[in-house]
C-alpha cells in the first residue's frame, strides 16, 4: 500500500530565506529579551535544542535546513555578530 503524502521529493528553503528566516529572528528575540544579547553561537544552540525536542517532521525539516545554513560558514550579514537590545 503506497502512502499518497509521501514522495522521494526534497524540499529545500533558498538560501537567501533562510539567514533572514522567522525562526532565526524569533531566537535572536527571544535571547535577546533574556539575555541582553544574541551571538551566533547561542542562535545555533537554541535551534539545536528546539531540533532535538521536535516531533513535527516539517519543523524539524526546518531547522535542520536552518542549521546547516548557519553551520555552514555562509556569513550572512544579518545573523553574524552580537546583537544587543
Amino acid at each position: 500500500m503506497t502512502d499518497m503524502h509521501m514522495n522521494n521529493s526534497v524540499h529545500t528553503i533558498p538560501t537567501q530565506f533562510l539567514s533572514e528566516s522567522a525562526l532565526v529572528n524569533a531566537v535572536k528575540q527571544k535571547l535577546v529579551a533574556e539575555k541582553g544579547f544574541a551571538t551566533p553561537r547561542d542562535i545555533k544552540m537554541v535551534i539545536t535544542q528546539q531540533l532535538e525536542s521536535e516531533t513535527n517532521e516539517i519543523l524539524a525539516d526546518i531547522y535542520r535546513q536552518t542549521l546547516a545554513f548557519l553551520f555552514s560558514g555562509n556569513k550572512a550579514q544579518s545573523w553574524t555578530g552580537v546583537t544587543q537590545r
